[in-house]
């Protein structure tokens, strides 16, 4: 019986890997694939009061000569902080702001619409409502490939009417 060809040899590169293999493994790197599986993930606190936050909704139409420009936009930004504001074009405008609970949200979306007032005056269209528990702007609905959130379509239509 004839042994099998010998494997020719091969230059050997620092730390004793053969040119063109891959390098072995020891034993103890290849037992078990545990480093990579999720492991148990702590639990984060949230106080009662946070569990189920409330969100406001306020929407405006502002004269488009104003809201076009630049510093206007970054003082409705801070108007809507600690929330987003969004601006839709045509002098739509409508912002989402937290809150901890319905009251305070109520009365975040007093103290927008007591700002926007100031701002604008009589050229200024405001309404808010609370957001529904299943409220969800998404990239998408802000990009026009989806719908907007059917709260604030309703006060995005109502004022149009107004």
């Amino acid at each position: 019986m004839a042994a099998p060809p010998a494997q020719p040899q091969r230059a050997m590169a620092p730390q004793g890997t053969r040119m063109g293999q891959a390098p072995v493994q020891l034993p103890h790197e290849r037992e078990s694939y545990a480093m990579y599986e999720p492991g148990p993930q702590p639990t984060a606190y949230m106080p009662a009061a946070q569990a189920a936050p409330s969100r406001a909704l306020v929407a405006a139409r502002i004269p488009v000569s104003r809201l076009g420009q630049r510093d206007e936009q970054r003082a409705l930004a801070q108007l809507a902080a600690p929330g987003r504001a969004y601006h839709l074009g045509g002098g739509m405008w409508f912002a989402v702001i937290p809150a901890p609970n319905e009251a305070a949200a109520a009365d975040q979306a007093h103290r927008v619409s007591g700002g926007l007032q100031q701002r604008y005056g009589e050229t200024c269209r405001i309404l808010w409502a609370p957001a529904s528990a299943g409220f969800a702007l998404t990239p998408a609905s802000l990009s026009g490939a989806a719908p907007l959130p059917p709260e604030i379509a309703a006060l995005l239509d109502q004022l149009l009417t107004m």
